[in-house]
């Protein structure tokens, strides 16, 4: 269903779970209307979660979103603060090859990890990395291979392939532990769509399991956000303001015929331009 904006279904909803780049801002800047109207929720008492895939902590992305003018109270959970907690519990003496290390250290920021420069050396590999569209993926295919025939367990905190980042897209630690998994290495990905995130709510928030018809997940892609509302059970929305949007444009398809291409069998509740 095709809705224009959030006061259609306002009332129908309490606890509100938004993705961030895609939804809230582009990488760079805020959409056009978007903190308004996520500061609009919260004054009229909407549980607001921000359920992101970015790689670094949830404490990170709360200073940013209070200086882009996002009024207290609200929640942030990230595939980083996932990824974050597996590493505390199971490498606090083991070392770990960081891939991406060079654009991200606040995913080790605060914890005892033993980070080294060599593959060879290493107990696990940690996956961050992200690179920008004049940047080639091929770049990383030999490494990818070597981390795969090693069989060292690679940790990935960001799902995402793909991620808008101003006018320009970013190659995401997603697309590279895909990479990895089809030469059959050992990947353990966290983040959405993968129902552990949402529990990771439910630690902080155990009401929202209990509530799952008043939730709304706010989303700019099929294969995480919406994908992970379904698998968690709870209506979503869908804004076209982000990666799926781009899809479709660059495919030349509209949605329904884009998702008949892709094989995907799940669909938003709702479909909206942005938020």
């Amino acid at each position: 269903m095709k809705i224009s904006n959030l006061s259609q279904i306002k009332d129908k909803y309490d606890y509100y779970l938004i993705d961030l780049v895609g939804v809230v801002y582009d990488g760079k800047k805020a959409f056009d209307g978007a903190i308004e109207e996520i500061n609009q929720l919260i004054e009229e008492n909407k549980t607001v979660i921000f359920l992101s895939n970015v790689p670094r902590p949830g404490s990170l992305s709360i200073v940013k979103l209070i200086e882009m003018g996002i009024k207290q109270p609200f929640h942030v959970v990230t595939s980083g603060d996932l990824a974050r907690d597996y590493l505390a519990k199971n490498f606090p003496e083991k070392s770990l090859f960081h891939l991406g290390k060079e654009r991200n250290t606040d995913i080790s920021e605060g914890l005892s990890l033993n980070l080294i420069d060599t593959l060879e050396n290493a107990d696990a590999v940690l996956l961050t990395l992200f690179i920008e569209q004049s940047q080639s993926p091929a770049d990383y295919d030999e490494l990818l291979l070597k981390i795969a025939q090693s069989k060292k367990e690679v940790i990935c905190a960001n799902p995402d392939k793909l991620a808008i980042y101003g006018n320009t897209l970013r190659t995401c630690a997603g697309y590279f532990a895909e990479e990895i998994k089809k030469h059959n290495g050992d990947v353990k990905i966290f983040g959405k769509p993968f129902v552990e995130i949402y529990e990771r709510i439910e630690t902080f928030l155990p009401e929202l399991k209990t509530n799952k018809s008043k939730t709304l997940m706010i989303g700019d892609t099929l294969e995480t956000d919406i994908l992970g509302a379904d698998n968690y059970g709870i209506d979503s929305l869908l804004v076209l303001s982000g990666i799926t949007h781009l899809k479709t444009k660059e495919a030349g398809l509209n949605l329904e015929d884009y998702k008949q291409q892709q094989g995907i069998s799940y669909s938003p509740t709702f479909i909206m331009e942005c938020l």
